[in-house]
């Protein structure tokens, strides 16, 4: 008996059209089998938006605004664009924040209001755009003496809070019109602050005394607070920093925050290197980056921000990241320290949400050496794209600027 064959019918994944290889000059470089599983992988992983894999080439700080530093740098949901604060003037420098919607490379920077003297050298700082009234911003400049988180409001930058205390860290990020700000501080007895505003700082609500912690990730996942029918959620959580008991915190109004714990990370070894908001095969879902050796790290996955489960292995035998970054759609962009201040860094990228890694051709040609001004390298997603940058530099993906993708 002779039994039935199986015959497979072809699929073809069409090839994508950035080089057209049937015309001259390209048609005498096609080569039908690597050209085509070039493409057809990235049509498979990327293209979606290209915005993980796709790249335009570093730029200067000085590209900026002349003799500057990069800080810190911000999407702008309101207005489209993203937004720079770069440090201006050297030792003493002026803090100045600056705009573009990145279709020209970053080429042309508009600026956002005048430029900000905070007194001192500037060691840490934060920016992002106000959730309430599009096209005014805030900024937070910490130096050897102070802290001061300034509301740009159409015309002038003024100091919205000063806590009076030396920071180690600040960090911003909104949720609904609520800007929030976390911060840590070495003098005295070191501890954190937590505080948002839903009207431009003439109120503040919050705690202070958090345990203190190195840094943090503030992260918000973008949706409307519950109150008005979302699910919107931010976090603070100690960043680059082992905690014996390691508590966060959660909030989700901006408000109000309440005391969460992170078992799988208690001991004091453990640290987590990036948060981010993203989706994966389950739905919605928080990704933690966890350094647990020096060569060996590992992904947590949250779907509300409270329960952690261990979701694999992630990079190894990689210098250690200092960043995480997610789209909407699932892809993840993972930055990472620099041996020496003259060597590249390293970028990794997720096509499924940190199941599986690759290197990445987005990274930095060097940075500045570490002390004041400088910034590890970092990575923030907008629903278009991501930006890169550190001190020294920033990179641009593809689609940033442009609309997000009709569905």
């Amino acid at each position: 008996m002779t039994l039935p064959q199986y015959t497979p019918v072809p699929v073809w994944h069409p090839t994508i059209s950035e080089v057209d290889d049937s015309s001259p000059p390209d048609a005498s470089n096609w080569n039908p089998g690597t050209q085509g599983l070039a493409d057809n992988c990235e049509f498979l992983f990327s293209n979606r938006t290209h915005a993980a894999l796709n790249w335009y080439p570093q730029v200067p700080s000085t590209d900026l605004t002349a003799s500057s530093l990069i800080g810190a740098c911000a999407w702008d949901p309101e207005v489209r664009r993203w937004l720079a604060l770069t440090f201006v003037n050297g030792g003493t420098p002026l803090s100045q924040v600056v705009a573009s919607y990145g279709t020209d490379q970053g080429a042309q920077w508009s600026t956002v209001g005048g430029t900000v003297l905070p007194g001192a050298a500037i060691t840490v700082s934060a920016v992002c755009a106000d959730p309430a009234t599009p096209g005014t911003a805030w900024q937070a400049l910490g130096t050897g003496t102070d802290l001061h988180v300034y509301y740009f409001n159409g015309a002038t930058w003024n100091v919205a809070r000063n806590p009076a205390r030396v920071p180690n860290d600040v960090q911003m990020a909104t949720l609904g019109n609520v800007v929030v700000f976390a911060a840590s501080y070495t003098d005295g007895t070191p501890s954190s602050d937590i505080y948002g505003s839903s009207n431009h700082g003439s109120t503040w609500f919050g705690s202070s005394g958090f345990p203190a912690a190195i840094a943090w990730f503030l992260k918000s996942n973008g949706l409307p607070p519950p109150g008005v029918g979302g699910a919107g959620m931010l976090i603070a959580m100690p960043a680059f920093e082992p905690q014996t008991t390691f508590d966060y915190w959660i909030s989700f109004d901006g408000l109000a925050w309440a005391l969460q714990h992170f078992a799988a990370l208690d001991g004091g070894v453990q640290k987590v290197m990036g948060l981010a908001w993203t989706r994966d095969a389950l739905g919605p879902c928080w990704i933690a980056t966890v350094q647990v050796t020096t060569t060996t790290t590992a992904i947590y996955r949250s779907p509300d921000g409270i329960g952690w489960a261990l979701v694999g292995p992630g990079p190894t035998a990689h210098r250690p990241q200092s960043e995480l970054a997610g789209l909407p759609t699932g892809e993840l962009v993972s930055m990472t320290v620099e041996l020496t201040p003259s060597s590249a860094a390293e970028q990794l990228w997720s096509p499924d949400s940190g199941a599986s890694w690759y290197a990445a051709q987005a990274h930095f040609s060097g940075n500045l050496a570490v002390g004041t001004g400088y910034t590890r390298p970092r990575v923030v997603s907008s629903d278009i794209g991501f930006l890169a940058w550190n001190t020294e530099w920033i990179r641009f993906s593809h689609l940033t600027g442009l609309p997000p993708k009709l569905t």
